[in-house]
């Protein structure tokens, strides 16, 4: 959450809050939601082809992920990730 509002400062904080890490829940659209001015049915519409919604996914993973600090986050998906990735390099 803290990285998602350091990247995009307008994101919709109730939305963030009430996310569920690693809830199944179509978490890109909900990201789209929470980022998008108008939301994932506005992307969809601007958008003329799924290469553009990927390139827009880029565009937020590479803002949010420039200010994650990656031991702070609250998903348990990813933290066994950094887990098994601190065993492997060990």
């Amino acid at each position: 959450m803290e990285a998602v509002l350091a990247a995009f400062p307008h994101a919709k904080k109730k939305l963030l809050q009430d996310y569920q890490p690693d809830s199944i829940i179509g978490t890109w659209e909900y990201l789209a939601d929470t980022i998008y001015n108008g939301g994932v049915s506005k992307l969809k519409r601007d958008a003329t082809s799924y290469y553009e919604i990927g390139e827009q996914k880029c565009y937020w993973s590479e803002r949010i992920g420039a200010v994650m600090k990656l031991r702070n986050n609250q998903s348990p998906s990813f933290n066994h990730l950094l887990s098994k990735l601190d065993t492997l390099c060990e």
